[in-house]
């Protein structure tokens, strides 16, 4: 519940992607391999994403299964997670609670909004 807990962040920044079937996109892991290529070299990044790849369910093995469905990006939404930004700490969950789920609503998140330029900055600083 406190993923979006930015005590020792520098930066926290919540990405939304969503993507279309598109016969001429790319494939799952292409968009793996896209990712895994841009955190080589951070300290923790890339096992970090790996694991939770196979949490979700993700198996490189099982790649082949992806192959036929192509995907192009419709939309791409980064959120600065900042003091005010709506979500759940350490410091605001009570005592006893230690398990749930919320869901933000994005026409709140306007002010948190970062254009593409500002990420990518963002991640070149973070990535070295």
């Amino acid at each position: 519940m406190n993923q979006l807990e930015t005590e020792g962040l520098r930066l926290l920044l919540v990405v939304r992607v969503r993507l279309r079937e598109d016969p001429t996109g790319r494939t799952l892991g292409d968009f793996v391999s896209q990712i895994r290529t841009r955190l080589a070299g951070a300290s923790n990044a890339g096992p970090d994403f790996d694991e939770r790849l196979l949490r979700l369910g993700y198996l490189e093995t099982d790649s082949f299964l992806y192959e036929n469905t192509r995907f192009s990006q419709e939309n791409f939404y980064a959120y600065e997670v900042e003091q005010e930004f709506p979500r759940f700490t350490n410091a605001s969950i009570p005592a006893g609670i230690i398990d749930g789920s919320y869901v933000l609503d994005e026409r709140v998140l306007r002010p948190f909004w970062r254009d593409m330029e500002y990420f990518e900055l963002a991640m070149g600083k973070m990535l070295g």
